[in-house]
Order: structure tokens, then C-alpha cells, then sequence
């Protein structure tokens, strides 16, 4: 029954900061030259950080690098269809030119 009711309600499980020094830090216009011609596997998408130039600071896993975008997942939630249990990632996309600060585990 638990199960159930997580499932139907689309709770956001957020993704959070990481404890350890990330591998990669790109700042202003770094971003620009670095694209990806193709998604990243679920279970290998690295933690993300990045500050925007309103001073936002968002968390997250890189799905993919596009020529103008970074398209991000910032969490996923339980969906109950067809009788199976799914993992729904919740993706958002932001332009590169409105990032100041990312940072890659």
C-alpha cells in the first residue's frame, strides 16, 4: 500500500550537492566550446552544479550538452503505468550563455 501511494504521488526526489571536489570547472563563456552529440545513459549521468547569472544556484545530473543548451535532470519520482512501477527523470534545459559557474563530479 505504501508503495502505491508514492507511486501515484509524484514526489520530486531531488538530487543534491556533492561532498567531494568536483572534476571539471567551467566559468563564463568555457561552456561554449564543449557539446554533445548524444545523451547520457541514466546510470551514468554525472552530478551537476551550476550558477546562472541571477545568482541561482541548481543541482543536478548532465544529461546532455547541446550547441546552445545544458539539458539536466533535477530529480525523479515513482509513476505507476501499465501495471509497472517507473522511474520518471524530471529534465529541464537552461541556455549555455546564462551560466556563470558549472562544475562536473
Amino acid at each position: 500500500m505504501i508503495i502505491l501511494f508514492t507511486a501515484c504521488s509524484h514526489t520530486l526526489n531531488r538530487y543534491n550537492a556533492q561532498p567531494n571536489p568536483p572534476k571539471i570547472i567551467l566559468v563564463d563563456d568555457m561552456l561554449n566550446n564543449i557539446e554533445m552529440f548524444r545523451e547520457i545513459n541514466k546510470s551514468k549521468m554525472p552530478p551537476i552544479e551550476f550558477w546562472d547569472k541571477e545568482g541561482n544556484r541548481t543541482y543536478g545530473k548532465l544529461v546532455q550538452i547541446t550547441r546552445n543548451n545544458i539539458i539536466y535532470s533535477i530529480g525523479n519520482y515513482y509513476k505507476f503505468q501499465d501495471d509497472s512501477l517507473n522511474i520518471i527523470e524530471e529534465i529541464k534545459s537552461v541556455p549555455k550563455d546564462q551560466i556563470i559557474i558549472f562544475k562536473l563530479w
